[in-house]
């Protein structure tokens, strides 16, 4: 069941060049019939990665 669906704007910073910028995220939440919590993010209408993963953070805007 979905337990809610929000927009979520992730705020990054670059390890190499200090750069900031953010990023909005389509999010949806929801819960399992074993009241499990699992969350996905989508840019763009793209299921992406969790943003807040090394993996699923965007390469850098200003220096890639």
């Amino acid at each position: 069941m979905i337990t809610e669906v929000a927009v979520e704007r992730v705020e990054f910073t670059c390890g190499s060049c200090w750069h900031r910028w953010s990023v909005d995220y389509d999010v949806q939440r929801y819960r399992d019939d074993s009241g499990q919590e699992w969350e996905y993010f989508y840019r763009d209408n793209v299921a992406v990665p969790d943003p807040y993963t090394p993996a699923g953070a965007p390469a850098c805007e200003h220096c890639g």
